[in-house]
């Protein structure tokens, strides 16, 4: 993973400097330690901080095509890069790197913007297109690398960080009370809004084509729309997504780098590790972090995390952190995350904080239960309702939405409506589901709101102590599989 940013100013005659854009690049320095790099022409500037994961001696960015015509600044892997450049080089492209960095930038030379179609990963790049006066920004289709930007004062800006955005000396800030009042009654921040004024994220599966005339918005890849195809037969759709899963985790072990598995105990990471230890000769790295609960005896993720990794002869490292730890990082989370956040955000970054000297790239399980209906039986998190009432009534990851309300003000509850507020926001989240089943529906609303914020914390927890994770339940042909399930 690395840190983009970037400038594109409406104006042609207003040449873009490097000072703001060196302040935008700074203050994303955590994500990228292994290099940096400014390109600027004219209108259009890009700035990269690079985490190096792949030809960490030639990846370097931002990356100009072969002619100048292109510069790409890109975060993120792509997985089948090495067969999409075989099907480059038989169109009579040529490389000069061993990076996927460069595939992205042929890919683009090659399919213009449907470039996307043909990436499986998890990325966001900005690529500026000299001969078209164009940039080019896309996003991967469930989420998984975080996006965001702004148009302001003529000009449009982008960084994987609101605070790279924030960062530009002539940037108003002003916090955003609707989303302010969408995480606390709907733990979730809806329809690409940040906690920022003006500020948006890039929707999952979406990109966007910016020129002297505007900004274009395109969906390229929606889950919706896969879930509203026709289901395939259970047993043979099961098989498949065996199949691709195990290619996905495959995939998700090309590493230049130290890499290890997060190991909860759990079905979902059990099965990553599993299936990582099947494709590697070596032994495989294992990492849990606990919190000592006296009331919970051996029932708790540390226990069956370890009996797993002697199952698997892994190298474990299991680390047991006190309570006020917790407490100790809440100012500096609030940083790295940028939005209301829960107790598991501060587990991760415990966690990620620790595997920082033993690995640069870790695998997890995230996914799992959004796609297959892990939270019933989960105590809260809301689908023992949807399952037993064939309804859904709220969110169901909050159910305690109600008492969320107490924490608005009188003002803001006046001004945001507070329960007629949160009523219409899931009326007209559910209106955009095609599935009449209530769990399917559930499910997409999980995949859609609940997993991309959980990603996103994966991302910036991870990424403050440069360590990448990789869930290869998101595959996007794992995932599309499964969606299209019938539920029993």
């Amino acid at each position: 993973m690395c840190g983009i940013s970037g400038i594109f100013h409406f104006g042609v005659d207003a040449p873009v400097a490097r000072d703001p854009l060196e302040r935008m690049s700074e203050v994303l320095r955590h994500r990228g330690p292994d290099g940096e790099g400014i390109h600027l022409d004219g209108r259009v500037g890009l700035a990269n901080r690079r985490l190096a994961i792949i030809d960490r001696a030639r990846g370097q960015q931002p990356m100009a095509s072969a002619d100048g015509s292109l510069v790409i600044t890109y975060n993120g892997e792509v997985f089948n890069y090495q067969e999409l450049r075989r099907t480059l080089e038989r169109l009579g492209h040529r490389f000069r790197t061993a990076s996927d960095t460069e595939v992205v930038l042929e890919a683009y030379a090659a399919y213009g913007a449907d470039c996307v179609a043909q990436l499986n990963g998890q990325f966001a790049f900005a690529i500026w297109d000299g001969r078209r006066g164009q940039l080019f920004l896309a996003r991967d289709r469930l989420g998984i690398v975080p996006l965001h930007f702004a148009v302001q004062a003529g000009r449009f800006l982008f960084a994987s960080e609101a605070k790279g955005i924030l960062a530009h000396p002539e940037i108003a800030v002003a916090a955003d009370e609707q989303s302010v009042v969408q995480s606390l009654l709907c733990s979730a921040v809806l329809g690409g809004r940040t906690m920022f004024r003006g500020l948006e994220a890039l929707a999952p599966g979406h990109c966007l084509t910016v020129t002297a005339a505007g900004v274009q918005r395109r969906c390229y890849w929606s889950l919706s729309a896969i879930a509203a195809a026709p289901a395939p037969e259970e047993g043979p759709a099961v098989e498949r997504f065996w199949e691709l899963l195990e290619d996905s985790v495959r995939l998700r072990l090309m590493s230049e780098v130290p890499f290890g598995v997060l190991l909860s105990g759990g079905t979902d990471s059990s099965t990553i590790a599993k299936l990582a230890a099947r494709h590697l000769n070596g032994t495989i790295r294992t990492f849990t972090i606990d919190y000592p609960n006296p009331w919970k005896g051996e029932d708790h993720d540390s226990t069956y995390a370890a009996l797993m990794a002697r199952e698997l002869g892994s190298e474990h490292h299991q680390w047991s952190v006190a309570p006020e730890a917790y407490f100790d990082t809440l100012e500096k989370l609030a940083w790295h995350i940028e939005r209301p956040f829960n107790k598991g955000s501060a587990t991760m970054y415990l966690l990620y904080q620790r595997i920082r000297e033993h690995a640069t790239v870790v695998l997890c399980g995230e996914g799992a239960d959004e796609l297959m209906a892990g939270y019933v039986d989960s105590r809260g998190l809301g689908l023992d309702d949807v399952a037993r009432d064939r309804t859904i009534r709220f969110f169901p990851w909050a159910p305690s939405w109600r008492v969320m309300l107490r924490l608005l003000s009188p003002d803001l509850m006046d001004a945001e409506r507070g329960e007629a507020y949160y009523a219409a926001s899931l009326d007209a989240t559910l209106a955009e589901l095609p599935s009449p089943d209530p769990m399917n529906q559930a499910l997409l609303l999980y995949l859609r709101y609940f997993l991309t914020e959980l990603l996103e914390f994966h991302d910036k927890t991870g990424l403050a102590f440069g360590v990448e994770a990789r869930p290869p339940f998101l595959d996007h042909g794992s995932s599309s599989c499964w969606c299209r399930c019938p539920r029993r």
